[in-house]
């Protein structure tokens, strides 16, 4: 873990849950089941964590639910399109994005994405901008495949040469180390969990 660094903060990712319009009536009737789609690896902690979470509010609500784990876009499309009834935590204007879903407020726990460098001479100008210190950043860049937010913010401002998707928070830093990548975009979270 020391081989790396964070290089700054660059935005604030509040995990929420949502649920998607069509289950508002079917969670109405005692008999059926709300079907919620998780994006974490299962049997990880983060797992853990969310099925605990979702499994003990619905309880308390007296709703039966059901846990099914797909990768981020299709649980995304899915909640959207009314197959799964919702999903977990997603960033703060997610719904604005997909329409079909309410964001409910209630969150567990908020997250920050994080630029990390390995390499002691990258730094960034203008940190305090935020998202914008990448703005034609001539450094390679990886971030999560699937982070709808990261994925907006960094091809609006790092060139597409210049910017790959990784599947799992320790593929990039195991690009970090090797030097395959300067920088690598995830949440404070992602990265103490790798």
């Amino acid at each position: 873990m020391d081989a790396f660094r964070p290089v700054f903060v660059i935005g604030s990712l509040i995990a929420i849950c949502l649920i998607s319009f069509g289950s508002l009536a079917t969670s109405e009737s005692a008999a059926e089941k709300l079907v919620i789609g998780l994006t974490v690896p299962e049997g990880s902690p983060d797992e853990k964590f969310q099925r605990l979470f979702i499994s003990e509010a619905y309880r308390r609500v007296k709703i039966e639910v059901e846990i099914k784990h797909y990768p981020m876009k299709r649980t995304s499309i899915m909640a959207n399109n009314g197959l799964l009834d919702g999903e977990a935590e997603r960033v703060g204007d997610y719904s604005e994005r997909f329409t079909n879903l309410i964001r409910v407020e209630e969150s567990p726990r908020s997250l920050k994405f994080v630029a990390n460098a390995a390499n002691p001479a990258i730094t960034l100008e203008k940190e305090e901008e935020g998202w914008e210190a990448l703005r034609n950043t001539s450094y390679l860049v990886d971030y999560h495949r699937g982070v709808k937010k990261a994925e907006e913010k960094l091809t609006e401002l790092v060139s597409s040469e210049n910017l790959s998707k990784i599947d799992r928070v320790e593929q990039g830093i195991k690009r970090l180390k090797s030097g395959r990548t300067d920088i690598l975009i995830t949440s404070d979270y992602w990265l103490k969990k790798a």
